[in-house]
């Protein structure tokens, strides 16, 4: 197995699908950052008209005209998982404050 980043993956690739009986015992592999990358990427993709874009704007995380480049961004995507933890978080604090009102009290 052989783990190469995405420039030498895709000529490795090229030159392993031109001479598979040279290369039959060889198994290429992503790096772990560019397929962490890439996944990123596909969810911006994917999700991009479902909302995201909304939230970036009207948040003043990023500009209009910035969108559909950040969606790719590792930056990006940590800043929507903290933004939904704490949703849950307040959801699940009040939740539990209406369930067990004597929690927490000595």
């Amino acid at each position: 197995m052989v783990v190469i980043y995405q420039a030498l993956y895709t000529k490795a690739c090229e030159d392993a699908w031109k001479h598979k009986d040279l290369y039959a015992e060889v198994l290429l592999r992503l790096g772990t950052f560019h397929t962490s990358f890439n996944l990123l990427s596909i969810i911006g993709k994917r999700f991009q008209d479902t909302g995201l874009r909304d939230i970036c704007t009207e948040s003043g995380i990023i500009a209009e005209g910035s969108v559909l480049g950040i969606l790719e961004a590792v930056q990006f995507h940590r800043c929507i998982y903290e933004a939904l933890l704490r949703v849950i978080w307040k959801q699940f604090i009040a939740w539990e404050t209406n369930n067990y009102p004597n929690r927490g009290t000595s």
